[in-house]
């Protein structure tokens, strides 16, 4: 990660914080128990697989925006939440961790019912 990423990165997740969205999770925003200040699954990929932070915030930003369920569902609630912001020109995760955690999201959003969305 470029050192302008990491301080655009750093600035946005601080930001994220100062608007007192206790309860959510710190990469994903979505809503989260744990007192670790991420969801199960952002700890899970983070802690365990060891993934950085970074790239599973812009995984769950890409999925949420490819899988809500319209303006009233979480995943949509989420990607308003979201620390990560893309750029005008970006499409999609890049290439590497955070495409490879996309991917596996994916699956296992259809895994669970999700049928009928085609990935880009």
């Amino acid at each position: 990660m470029t050192n302008l990423i990491a301080k655009e990165w750093g600035e946005a997740h601080a930001a994220f914080f100062e608007a007192g969205e206790e309860g959510r999770c710190e990469l994903c925003a979505r809503e989260s128990d744990l007192d670790s200040g991420l969801c199960e699954e952002c700890w899970e990929d983070t802690k365990v697989s060891g993934i950085d932070e970074f790239s599973v915030a812009e995984a769950h930003y890409w999925f949420n925006a490819d899988c809500h369920g319209g303006q009233s569902s979480p995943e949509y609630e989420a990607l308003c939440l979201s620390p990560y912001s893309p750029g005008r020109m970006v499409t999609g995760p890049e290439p590497g961790e955070a495409a490879d955690l996309y991917d596996r999201l994916v699956r296992r959003w259809r895994r669970n019912g999700g049928i009928g969305w085609e990935p880009r």
